[in-house]
């Protein structure tokens, strides 16, 4: 079975953050899909053509706790991870198949209670802060002026999840790599680099 985390805070006070793009790209896969979560001890879950979708509830540094408890109750052959990521452009997306936390909690909490850094990731830029602390830009919601950015990314990414639920992560990467081609400067394809490669601070 694959399992699938959206990442993210539960409750009310925490549902537009910035913190909450895992969850929110996970909802809106099964919106479109007409399916709905149900909670089960410390997640919310769905399982769908041999995937088991989850939202850990245990707050955002606890998410290793939880994904390591269905380890241990499931046959998990693969993970992939959708979390927020503040080194990344607001609305940008990317996919990794490893690497570590980039100072991201959730991350880390994984990183720690699977004893590894091998699992995929798709992650969603929220940005980096102009003034305010770390702590206050991911828990705050998107500004106004983000969200037209922000919903475009959402909906891709629940498109690239849909193609790694129905046909695997070999699809998915392939839809990414088209994807960042096409976005890619001529100058860009030239040298060999595509759109979405890594930034100097990103620790993959």
């Amino acid at each position: 079975m694959r399992l699938i985390a959206g990442l993210g805070n539960p409750g009310d006070r925490y549902r537009d953050s910035r913190h909450n793009a895992g969850f929110v790209v996970l909802e809106r896969w099964a919106q479109r899909q007409g399916l709905r979560f149900k909670r089960v001890f410390d997640v919310e879950m769905l399982e769908h053509r041999g995937c088991l979708l989850v939202k850990p509830l245990l707050y955002m540094n606890r998410s290793g706790q939880a994904i390591k408890g269905l380890y241990k109750s499931r046959n998990i052959e693969q993970l992939l991870v959708v979390v927020d990521d503040v080194w990344l452009p607001t609305g940008q997306l990317r996919l990794r198949q490893k690497g570590g936390a980039g100072g991201h909690n959730g991350l880390a909490d994984i990183i720690a209670s699977l004893q590894t850094q091998e699992f995929l990731r798709l992650r969603l830029g929220v940005g980096r802060p102009e003034r305010k602390d770390m702590r206050d830009h991911v828990l705050a919601d998107f500004k106004k002026a983000e969200r037209e950015l922000v919903e475009q990314a959402v909906e891709l990414a629940a498109d690239w999840l849909d193609i790694y639920i129905q046909h695997g992560f070999a699809a998915m990467l392939d839809a990414y790599s088209q994807k960042s081609y096409s976005e890619a400067t001529p100058q860009d394809r030239s040298s060999g680099e595509k759109a979405g490669q890594h930034s100097p601070k990103e620790e993959e």
